[in-house]
């Protein structure tokens, strides 16, 4: 089947024209060049958003206990908006940039909608969602970056460094450990669920992680600290003040260099729980929809654990 497009009214059709009637639809086109469309899924109700995840080992539609883990994490978002979950190529070539991503991103969203759309980012879905409102703004309609910001911090350059390294090893076991510790930063049973984490994910993943690196590699040299000013598009930048991944200064200064942009800081709240928790939810769903909330309260805590920053385990 054809990738799934919008109609006027917000209806996931395929290209053959039948409506998706499934509310975890599939489409799996394969990404050789630009135009040829990424592979993704479509999760959830209400207005429609283009989802872009975080780092993953490899690219494509997850299955099994990935695909269990991503929907999970996408569940409390995905009862408030219908998320076109969108992963990045497969294949990346050498020396793609974020820029490149960007660019496969806006090909995707004018080949599979007719309209420009709202983008959720979330951790380097969400540098590479700045990207491309800087440089295809004429396809986002608003944005939301949630746990990401328009440059790395230095925690984040040295964990991704770690991660990478270690994939080069082919220590895959090692980084997955890497990347439970920076995804849960508690100590004590999450360091048992740490170590769970490694052994369970070096068993479910493949020998070629090249597309997650070659990602992770491009993210180190992102910055777009002194272009901010170009981005027109609406944007608001969430962040959990446990996240190590980014700080609210840190966004607080993006944000005061976006023409258009909006912070919504989360207390205790970490890099997964920003998209958890239940104050941040009805403030995406309703910036989607175009409304401001300048005097609106403070954002409720989620009740879980505050959870660190990091890769999503990903397809």
């Amino acid at each position: 089947m054809g990738a799934p497009r919008l109609t006027a009214r917000g209806v996931p059709v395929r290209h053959d024209g039948a409506v998706s009637t499934e509310p975890d639809a599939d489409w799996r086109s394969p990404t050789e060049g630009p135009g040829d469309g990424l592979p993704g899924f479509v999760q959830g109700r209400g207005d429609p958003v283009v989802f872009l995840p975080g780092l993953s080992f490899t690219h494509g539609v997850p299955t099994g206990p990935i695909r269990a883990f991503e929907s999970g994490l996408l569940g409390p978002l995905s009862r408030a908006l219908t998320l076109h979950w969108t992963s990045r190529r497969v294949g990346v070539p050498p020396g793609y940039r974020m820029a490149d991503f960007a660019a496969d991103y806006a090909d995707d969203i004018r080949r599979r909608f007719d309209r420009p759309m709202p983008v959720i980012g979330f951790s380097t879905g969400g540098s590479i969602g700045l990207q491309l409102a800087l440089d295809h703004p004429e396809v986002v309609e608003r944005l939301v970056v949630v746990a990401a910001d328009a440059r790395l911090s230095d925690g984040t350059r040295a964990s991704n460094l770690r991660w990478i390294d270690d994939l080069r090893r082919g220590d895959v076991s090692a980084a997955w450990q890497e990347m439970g510790t920076d995804m849960i930063a508690e100590p004590g049973p999450s360091g048992r669920l740490r170590s769970l984490m490694a052994a369970a994910g070096a068993r479910m993943t493949p020998e070629d992680c090249t597309d997650g690196m070659r990602t992770a590699e491009a993210e180190l040299d992102f910055d777009l600290t002194g272009e901010l000013a170009r981005i027109p598009t609406p944007t608001l930048l969430v962040v959990g003040t446990t996240d190590a991944s980014t700080s609210p200064g840190a966004a607080m200064r993006t944000q005061a260099s976006l023409p258009a942009g909006e912070v919504l800081v989360l207390p205790h709240v970490g890099h997964l729980g920003s998209l958890l928790d239940r104050g941040a939810i009805a403030r995406i769903r309703d910036f989607v929809r175009g409304s401001r909330a300048p005097d609106a309260p403070p954002p409720m805590r989620s009740g879980r654990a505050a959870l660190g920053r990091g890769p999503t385990p990903g397809a």
